[in-house]
């Protein structure tokens, strides 16, 4: 269990994505992300976002925001807090903007399905 992303000295850190892209979360984003104590525990669960980035299970288009993705990433276990998790199938969602070859992670939260509406991206095959 990872606890959060190392920023270090920067203000901002770098994933690669599935398609070798860049995908960038700032620390302004991850701190508006966690400051709520409903979901500190976020801050927790930090590999299984890390593993969305890397490898999604579904990309759609936001129907808000066309120039949004929501990159989601199934999940059978959620730490709420040290030490103690809950079972059960759910996502990790990422509100993701795309700006050329760049992504900036706009927020992130945990779902029971992902959204019914928005264009299918990701897998392909399934369009």
């Amino acid at each position: 269990m990872e606890l959060g992303p190392k920023f270090d000295e920067k203000t901002s850190r770098e994933f690669r994505n599935h398609k070798d892209r860049k995908v960038i979360l700032s620390i302004q984003t991850w701190n508006h992300v966690i400051e709520k104590p409903e979901r500190k525990h976020i801050e927790l669960n930090f590999d299984l976002i890390a593993d969305a980035i890397k490898s999604p299970d579904l990309i759609k288009r936001s129907v808000s925001n066309k120039n949004s993705e929501i990159w989601y990433k199934t999940t059978s276990k959620v730490w709420i807090r040290p030490g103690i998790s809950v079972s059960g199938n759910g996502y990790v969602a990422l509100v993701v903007k795309v700006r050329g070859y760049e992504r900036y992670i706009q927020t992130i939260y945990f779902c029971q399905k992902p959204k019914r509406r928005g264009e299918m991206i990701w897998p392909e095959d399934r369009k």
